[in-house]
């Protein structure tokens, strides 16, 4: 399972002459995804993501967009090419990964019908959290509100739904609930991010952005040596 924390690209110089001139390009990182980054469409559009000093990553994300295709090139110190990728198979969370490296800049090349807007862009690294065991447990929030008639007739009005999961964790080590630990910390119940519970089934159960949404209760094991039973669990977040 992978987590996605901390998104470099807040410290970025973010720069596209073809930004909307109603919208901001600090709207690719704001925790609202609906804020969005909206963009003219002139075309094939390139938006530049670089840093003064270089920065280690291994991931970039977009998310929330309408976008039909992206070309991603990563440069590192030297201005050189570390890695290319494309895609127009775009779903609402796109996950690229790449070795990681010392990265410089970033340009993202894009286009697609109408004018565009990407939600949510991500440039960091995957913290990788221990296997957790197989019966994850997801929860579709219901907020609407509904109501009946002396007739018998219903009314109300439909509110978007939020998703919720919740997985537990088995005899984990001591090193690696550190690295749990450490997460939590970082985004405690108020950061949004990315999370990946199976990285090789997107078709079935796809990445979610969410925040995390309780606390971590620990129980050490009865066994030598410190292991940890706990369990994590995560809310949809908009």
């Amino acid at each position: 399972m992978n987590v996605y924390p901390v998104n470099l690209t807040q410290g970025a110089l973010l720069s596209c002459p073809f930004k909307a001139d109603y919208s901001d390009l600090a709207n690719l990182y704001h925790p609202y995804l609906k804020h969005r980054c909206w963009f003219r469409n002139v075309g094939k559009i390139t938006l530049i993501a670089e840093w003064g000093r270089s920065a280690e990553a291994d991931t970039i994300i977009l998310a929330d967009t309408n976008c039909t295709n992206f070309e991603i090139t990563i440069y590192d110190n030297a201005g050189s090419v570390i890695d290319t990728q494309n895609t127009d198979d775009i779903e609402f969370i796109n996950i690229f990964k790449f070795p990681k490296n010392e990265i410089k800049r970033v340009a993202i090349t894009f286009s697609g019908v109408g004018e565009l807007y990407i939600g949510y862009l991500f440039i960091g690294n995957k913290v990788e959290l221990p296997r957790f065991i197989i019966n994850p447990e997801f929860t579709t929030g219901i907020q609407s509100e509904s109501g009946r008639t002396n007739g018998g007739q219903a009314y109300g009005s439909l509110l978007p739904t939020l998703d919720t999961v919740k997985v537990s964790f088995i005899r984990i080590p001591q090193d690696k609930m550190i690295i749990v630990e450490d997460y939590s910390q970082s985004v405690q119940n108020v950061i949004p991010h990315i999370i990946d519970l199976y990285p090789e089934a997107h078709e079935v159960i796809a990445p979610m952005y969410v925040t995390l949404s309780s606390a971590i209760t620990k129980t050490k094991r009865e066994e030598d040596n410190f292991y940890w039973n706990f369990s994590l669990s995560w809310q949809e977040a908009r």
